[in-house]
């Protein structure tokens, strides 16, 4: 059985700090990181704001996930669509199954965007939206969508991971 590729990516912005978001989301990332570290997974990590950066590319091992690194350039607003573009320009191609993780509490800047960019990668990547405490408009954008509280993140995100290396 091949595994999918997953790239992994984090909203970063301001208002992720409300509500202990932010430390469900970190402990989330961290627990599925080690799960894809430990099963030979292929996977990237990125952290996203008003740009997106990749912290963590499909081709390098996991060093240390460090709380700084993540959160540089921690405020400013949400444009999750960059983070879909970056992310899908930087699968590694050779897996046929790519899947994106997006972790976010859905506050988007540009409705028009995100729109555009969900049409367009509809068909050539899964994108699963983890919503954190939301029900906003552009959650309901994604085909694929998981609502949860901060405390039940880490373990929503260990069920995408299950189902999604055992279909």
């Amino acid at each position: 059985m091949e595994y999918p590729e997953f790239s992994i990516w984090l909203d970063t912005s301001g208002s992720m700090a409300w509500d202990g978001k932010i430390y469900s989301a970190l402990a989330g990332l961290i627990m599925i990181s080690e799960a894809c570290e430990e099963t030979g997974v292929t996977y990237t990590l990125g952290r996203f704001a008003k740009s997106p950066e990749i912290i963590k590319k499909h081709n390098e091992r996991l060093k240390t996930l460090h709380i700084e690194g993540i959160y540089k350039n921690f405020g400013g607003g949400t444009q999750e669509y960059k983070a879909l573009r970056m992310a899908y320009n930087n699968f590694s191609g050779t897996k046929e199954k790519r899947i994106i993780i997006l972790i976010t509490d859905g506050l988007t800047e540009s409705l028009t965007n995100l729109k555009a960019t969900i049409s367009y990668l509809r068909d050539r990547v899964k994108i699963i939206a983890l919503g954190i405490n939301l029900t906003y408009e552009s959650l309901a954008l994604f085909p694929n969508r998981v609502l949860t509280t901060p405390a039940d993140l880490p373990k929503k995100l260990a069920s995408i991971l299950k189902k999604e290396l055992t279909i």
